[in-house]
């Protein structure tokens, strides 16, 4: 369980002051680590291994560790733990450029990255955030992938669902039918009650027109890897940031 050390006096996090110990000056300011070997490591026989790592019984640290911190005036509460947000990223790919767009959002995400060719239910079930990703096909058509496994959805309970997407496109050979596919997957969730989150600005495009564009934004995060490939990554982080 996480600690979190307060104290009336003092406003730094990563420094604590020495109230009065041994020949430390008082009131003055020493390293964390320092100031709790000093407090009570020597003299109840932690030894210091690790940086930040104290060797003995877990029971004899918390009960030296909680009066060394009363002797200084300071006090201890223990935080509850927050529950990890489970997201997960469903992806269909051509040529390999929406897969390793799902890699990346993934890996920043601590999520996992399943082909909707062969995902089951239980790949979209169970998770605070599901993302999903397509590339466009043909002129303006859902990628035959999700075409194929676009029941799925429908299997899963996806109402109030914290939905986000993300689609691949050509702006400048397909610029009437850009990142269409994204589109069409919003329709679909939320025609089953998802809740669709990570909306982004057209600025910074060049196309005439787009069924994934609502109210003036994407409805997901748009990436062009034929035009703008080194615009991907920051795009990328500034949309995961968004979701986070």
């Amino acid at each position: 369980m996480p600690w979190a050390i307060s104290c009336d006096s003092v406003a730094t996090i990563d420094r604590v002051p020495v109230q009065s110990f041994g020949e430390a000056p008082r009131n003055s300011e020493i390293d964390i680590e320092d100031w709790l070997h000093l407090l009570f490591c020597g003299q109840h026989g932690f030894r210091r291994g690790v940086p930040g790592g104290w060797h003995r019984s877990s029971g004899d640290f918390c009960v030296c560790f909680g009066a060394a911190l009363a002797r200084s005036g300071m006090r201890y509460h223990p935080q509850p733990k927050e529950r990890c947000v489970q997201v997960q990223v469903i992806y269909a790919t051509d040529n390999g450029n929406t897969q390793n767009a799902a890699t990346q959002i993934a890996s920043k995400l601590g999520a996992t990255a399943t082909d909707i060719a062969s995902a089951s239910k239980s790949d979209l079930e169970g998770f605070d955030l599901l993302i999903l990703g397509t590339p466009t096909y043909g002129f303006g058509d859902l990628q035959s992938d999700w075409e194929q496994q676009i029941s799925l959805l429908k299997e899963v309970d996806l109402k109030g669902k914290k939905v986000a997407l993300f689609g691949l496109g050509d702006q400048a050979s397909y610029n009437d039918t850009f990142v269409d596919g994204m589109g069409l997957l919003y329709d679909a969730v939320t025609e089953l009650g998802a809740t669709v989150v990570g909306a982004t600005s057209t600025e910074g495009y060049d196309f005439s027109q787009s069924h994934a564009v609502r109210d003036g934004k994407f409805v997901g995060l748009a990436l062009d890897e034929d035009n703008q490939s080194d615009e991907t990554e920051q795009r990328i982080d500034a949309w995961v940031a968004q979701l986070a």
